[in-house]
């Protein structure tokens, strides 16, 4: 891997996370935890990020659902950065900003419980016009291509061998997409192949791991019967995942009794026509322990195999990744009527949903905040598709980006969660130079 240091050091985000540590310890002390009160009254409101900048979005939960929900979130006094408001809702409540103007902020914020107790908060938010990375480090792991690049997070992911490898496709995202939040939970690797030979990086590395088991994701058209006669010499149990279509194998794959997805009430769903949603889904809904679910989110509505699947299972909350374009909003009805927690994740791009995803799974006022965060390419599924297992396995997000600039949103909560380290997957032809000076985009 190769080393790149920014020499300017970031003493907000120091302060930050000496803040947010010091509020936690003082609550652990006095007995208190974050969303729940034995007689009713709602938990203290969490503050936004003190610092925001023009044009980025920024939506942070108000209290953990974890613990309760219910409660309405107002203002009592002060006002909030113009282009910001609370967003109710039957489960949650939010603050959602995409600030439009530099300024300082104070303001309250008010809990009320379905009893008419209240909790309430007071908040500060300096507005900024831009955001930089400063005294954050970067590290690459690349490889000569694709294939290369697996086998390279799998040997920094797994220096010693994992009883499970899954293997999929290299060529064709379908099959692959869903797999990286299971073998996260599963706490396997994941390394890719062609469909009719398995590159000899593949070879080595499975080699080196010496699983107990393989799996294989996808019918004989995505990976060949001789694939699989090459891969049974590494792995004295191979099993095959497959079905009609990539629907019915994100199904199975979750379903599998030996290698599936554990027990969770919880849920992703993406669509099955493209793949960046369902990447950068991956790594949040291994954080949660959910699987993420492939739809057609072109559909009127999901099937009702589909749905089956998510009953019988027991979800009670599920994640929509992806705007109205991506997954429609009949799909959106539908999942809202038969399930009573449902939360659409969105943005304006792939990049924009990537951060919308991770800020969701991985709030700044959550308990821990990952120190290390990983960027992979948009514009192509491989590098993001075995990075979402690293990322997953050490409690990471992994974000999109360009090929030369980090999206702004991206930056932004990379800022807030004060990371120190950005892993870039891929080489300089995915991610360049630029994006490993954390060059923000503009």
């Amino acid at each position: 891997m190769d080393d790149h240091r920014p020499t300017r050091e970031n003493s907000r985000r120091v302060l930050s996370t000496l803040l947010t540590a010091t509020v936690a310890a003082a609550l652990s002390l006095a007995g208190l935890s974050p969303a729940s009160a034995a007689d009713g009254t709602p938990p203290v409101p969490f503050c936004p990020p003190g610092q925001q900048t023009i044009g980025t979005h920024v939506t942070e939960r108000l209290y953990d659902t974890e613990h309760g929900g219910g409660f309405t979130a107002s203002i009592t006094s002060g006002a909030l950065p113009a282009g910001a408001e609370l967003v109710n809702a039957s489960w949650y409540a939010d603050y959602a900003a995409t600030p439009s103007a530099e300024g300082s902020y104070d303001f309250t914020v008010q809990l009320t419980s379905t009893l008419g107790t209240t909790s309430q908060a007071t908040c500060h938010v300096d507005v900024d016009d831009a955001v930089s990375l400063e005294g954050v480090t970067t590290t690459r792991i690349a490889g000569s291509d694709r294939y290369d690049v697996a086998a390279n997070i799998s040997r920094y992911a797994f220096p010693t061998g994992p009883q499970v490898v899954y293997v999929a496709s290299g060529e064709v995202f379908a099959d692959a997409v869903s797999v990286s939040a299971i073998a996260a939970q599963r706490n396997a690797s994941l390394l890719l192949t062609r469909a009719g030979s398995v590159p000899n990086v593949t070879l080595a590395e499975l080699a080196r791991l010496q699983p107990h088991a393989i799996v294989i994701v996808g019918g004989t058209d995505t990976i060949s019967s001789a694939v699989e006669t090459e891969l049974a010499k590494f792995a004295t149990t191979v099993k095959r995942v497959y079905g009609v279509d990539r629907y019915e194998v994100s199904r199975f794959l979750i379903t599998d009794p030996s290698f599936g997805a554990q027990p969770s009430t919880k849920a992703y769903i993406a669509s099955g026509n493209v793949f960046p949603d369902a990447l950068a889904a991956g790594p949040a809904a291994a954080n949660l322990k959910a699987p993420v679910l492939l739809v057609d989110g072109a559909a009127a509505a999901m099937t009702v195999a589909e749905i089956d699947l998510l009953q019988s299972r027991g979800v009670t909350r599920t994640s929509l990744v992806g705007g109205p374009a991506t997954i429609s909003t009949s799909i959106e009805a539908q999942v809202g009527s038969t399930f009573a927690q449902a939360k659409r994740l969105t943005g304006a791009d792939r990049f924009e949903v990537s951060a919308a995803v991770a800020r969701d799974a991985f709030p700044v006022s959550g308990a821990t905040r990952p120190d290390t965060v990983y960027l992979a390419t948009g514009v192509s599924f491989p590098d993001a598709l075995s990075g979402a297992v690293i990322a997953a396995t050490t409690g990471s997000p992994i974000y999109l980006a360009h090929t030369d600039c980090i999206p702004q949103d991206v930056a932004r909560h990379i800022d807030d969660l004060g990371a120190s380290k950005v892993v870039l997957l891929g080489g300089t032809e995915s991610l360049n130079s630029a994006v490993a000076d954390l060059v923000v985009c503009t």
